[in-house]
């Protein structure tokens, strides 16, 4: 472990900080945007495989996401989210399934939901009995 000595600073100190990206709102403006009407662009974005899950979640709904480089620009589906052509996978992500179950919910339209936390997520939702034979 190094010491470093801190010294006062004579005078106010003029700076700009860019905070590292939130998953959590990462998520949250992916869906606004996603929902939304127009066009949206997505500065300080967080790539983490609970975002990642969401982008794919969100462009299999028919939402167009370009999140190569900064910002991300969002699409809006204006409210329409069209039904998958392929299963959505979650993977390792209980927030991106739960994210892709609301998603499935709004579109009105039959999805297919692959997920490693499916059993863990709609624990939450549902309270299920084993089947007897």
């Amino acid at each position: 472990m190094s010491n470093r000595r801190l010294e006062r600073v004579s005078a106010p100190i003029s700076a700009r900080i860019r905070p590292p990206g939130s998953k959590s709102i990462t998520i949250r403006a992916l869906v606004a945007a996603g929902l939304a009407h127009g066009r949206s662009h997505l500065y300080g974005a967080l790539r983490a495989d609970d975002s990642s899950v969401t982008v794919e979640a969100l462009r299999a709904f028919g939402v167009q996401i370009s999140d190569e480089a900064e910002p991300w620009t969002v699409v809006g589906s204006g409210g329409h989210l069209a039904a998958p052509g392929h299963a959505i996978n979650a993977g390792q992500s209980g927030l991106g399934a739960r994210i892709s179950l609301v998603l499935a919910a709004h579109a009105e339209a039959d999805a297919v939901l692959v997920s490693e936390e499916i059993q863990r997520v709609i624990a939450d939702y549902f309270e299920t009995e084993p089947l007897t034979p």
